[in-house]
């Protein structure tokens, strides 16, 4: 995105001071997000290791996908008082 607007040129518009601050903060805030999300599916990856659960090894199941699986799976074993 930085990239885009020093190639662009004209890069002095009103309050340009302004929109720098929240450009370049809103890059650094997607590139934490980003870091976030990587540590939080690893952390997924942990916890599903634990499981006798193996989603991720279907096609198209993706850690996120067999955490919110598990999860209600989880649900409905404690509604209907499985073990």
């Amino acid at each position: 995105m930085l990239e885009v607007v020093k190639n662009d040129g004209a890069t002095k518009r009103n309050c340009q001071e302004h929109r720098n601050f929240l450009v370049i903060n809103m890059v650094h805030d997607m590139r934490r997000s980003r870091e976030l999300i990587k540590q939080t599916e690893e952390q997924l990856r942990l916890v599903l290791a634990q499981t006798d659960y193996r989603l991720e090894s279907m096609d198209g199941i993706s850690t996120v996908t067999a955490a919110e699986l598990v999860a209600e799976i989880g649900m409905l074993k404690l509604k209907k008082g499985f073990q």
